[in-house]
């Protein structure tokens, strides 16, 4: 997924309405189906999700290129990661973050390895920002992971005794 973009959609009290967007095109040769797109607005220091929406995508064409949009509302006075998951039939195909400076005056001195940023939990209570997602991504039958691409630990294991054989039989003259 390329950048995520967002702008302030409305500013009301301690709340603010991003309208956050992306890119998606369609790579492939046949129309898209079954696919979702799930935002999340992440507060920086705390991890805490202030709000989330799904949208859903659905009919691109091979090469068509599409715009989903969707509205995150958050507390203001903080700043946020931005996070994009694409769902195509309950498996996580893309990811991207992105951030959303809504405190941009913060700053952070030099050398400085803890700090007090202010942080409300209370403004993240309730209403649209209670970091309750409003739609749920459908189940799978395996754990994604269970069949993702790779060779797994185990060829890993058996890749990094290789180098090591060969690092050794060199350090000690051995050719192989």
């Amino acid at each position: 997924m390329p950048v995520i973009e967002y702008s302030i959609a409305e500013a009301s009290g301690n709340r603010s309405t991003l309208s956050v967007s992306t890119y998606l095109t369609n790579t492939g040769d046949a129309p898209t189906e079954g696919m979702h797109l799930v935002v999340k607005a992440r507060q920086v220091e705390s991890g805490i999700v202030a709000d989330e929406q799904a949208v859903r995508v659905d009919g691109i064409d091979p090469g068509e290129t599409v715009t989903p949009e969707t509205s995150l509302t958050v507390p203001s006075q903080y700043n946020y990661y931005l996070d994009a998951i694409l769902w195509v039939d309950g498996v996580v195909v893309d990811t991207a973050r992105a951030g959303a400076s809504l405190d941009p005056t913060e700053r952070v001195p030099a050398n400085t390895t803890e700090r007090d940023v202010g942080l409300q939990v209370s403004d993240f209570e309730g209403g649209a920002g209670d970091g309750r997602p409003t739609a749920q991504p459908e189940a799978t039958g395996t754990p994604a992971a269970a069949e993702g691409p790779g060779f797994g630990v185990v060829a890993a294991v058996l890749a990094l005794a290789a180098v090591l054989v060969l690092a050794l039989a060199r350090r000690n003259g051995e050719h192989p």
